[in-house]
């Protein structure tokens, strides 16, 4: 009797808390699913597929660190840097972590670059050595910029 009542309340738990998440709506459910395939398709180098998926993901779920990232990504995989500085931007404001932050931090630098943005560019590489001061690229590409 008492395996019975655990097994039944650890499935009320896995309902309530895990299979149920109030923050996961179907939409944001999907936008997970859209990401996945995109990743997929970005291994594949099926960029225009990639960009496709993602575009949507990020219309469902607007706070994906992870479709925001992959999207400025492929987007620069496929030389497309202007397009690419909102989906860095809004990546960078969704981070947390410090690490993450510094290679969007260099992916925008670069993006800016190659825009013809030194300023910006420089902007942001001076961001990132103000956090971490001995950051190689950083110091190599600033040096270029």
């Amino acid at each position: 009797l008492l395996t019975a009542g655990i097994a039944i309340a650890a499935f009320i738990y896995t309902v309530i808390f895990v299979m149920l998440r109030p923050s996961e709506t179907k939409a944001i459910i999907y936008a997970r699913s859209l990401t996945r395939m995109a990743r997929e398709a970005f291994n594949k180098r099926d960029y225009n597929e990639a960009l496709r998926l993602l575009e949507a993901s990020v219309r469902l779920d607007d706070d994906s660190i992870a479709s925001w990232t992959l999207l400025e990504r492929t987007l620069v995989r496929c030389g497309k840097f202007s397009e690419s500085i909102e989906p860095l931007s809004r990546a960078l404001d969704l981070s947390q972590v410090k690490g993450n932050k510094h290679i969007l931090l260099l992916s925008r630098s670069i993006a800016h670059y190659f825009l013809g943005n030194p300023g910006q560019a420089h902007n942001d590489l001076n961001r990132l050595l103000t956090e971490s001061p001995t950051h190689l690229q950083a110091l190599r590409l600033r040096a270029m910029v």
